[in-house]
């Protein structure tokens, strides 16, 4: 399961031509905070390997993309290839949100994951897109789930909804991003809480 973000991103880019014509280092390249597949990647911890004729470097994708149309690229370097390490999750969530369903720019995405053994959540991770200058994910406020009971998940949402909502930086429609991204998060949230295991949460 551990691509399934990774899938689900690129089936809703663009229309079919685009898709058999656009690279996974194209659309990272961009560094276009709306682009559909950074968000899912940095969600999975992936890195960038990037090369040059003398050299590889190797650094996570959420360092390579410094703000919106900013890299760490040098200028004799290429992107050579994208690492995803295996990621063992119960639920998975993807939301894209744009004016149609082909060649639809994003006004708003969301990855997330949760794994949950015995009752606690041990691992928690989301990421946003066109949400602030670059793909938005905060790990202080993914700590704040961590290691809770399902039984205390309604009790920590609050503060870990208002903590997303400070590490997001949305530069128009504000209002209507914070607001969507809370309702999508608390969504996804719920009802992992309450569903049977290794479930894609729609």
């Amino acid at each position: 399961m551990r691509s399934h973000n990774v899938k689900n991103a690129a089936s809703r880019m663009g229309a079919i031509a685009l898709r058999n014509t656009a690279t996974i280092g194209g659309n990272i390249g961009n560094a276009s905070p709306k682009g559909d597949l950074p968000q899912p990647l940095i969600l999975l911890d992936a890195e960038i390997v990037l090369r040059n004729c003398d050299e590889e470097r190797v650094m996570p994708l959420d360092e390579f993309i410094l703000g919106s149309k900013k890299t760490a690229l040098r200028d004799d370097e290429i992107i050579y290839k994208i690492i995803i390490p295996p990621v063992s999750y119960s639920y998975a969530y993807y939301r894209k949100i744009g004016t149609r369903k082909a060649n639809a720019i994003s006004k708003l995405s969301l990855s997330s994951l949760i794994r949950i053994e015995d009752g606690v959540i041990t691992d928690f991770r989301a990421a946003s897109g066109a949400a602030g200058p670059r793909v938005i994910r905060s790990r202080e406020s993914e700590n704040i789930l961590k290691g809770k009971r399902i039984d205390e998940v309604a009790d920590a949402l609050p503060s870990f909804l208002d903590s997303w909502n400070d590490a997001i930086s949305p530069h128009a429609m504000p209002q209507y991003r914070r607001n969507t991204t809370r309702r999508m998060l608390e969504h996804f949230i719920l009802a992992a809480a309450g569903m049977p295991e290794n479930q894609i949460i729609e």
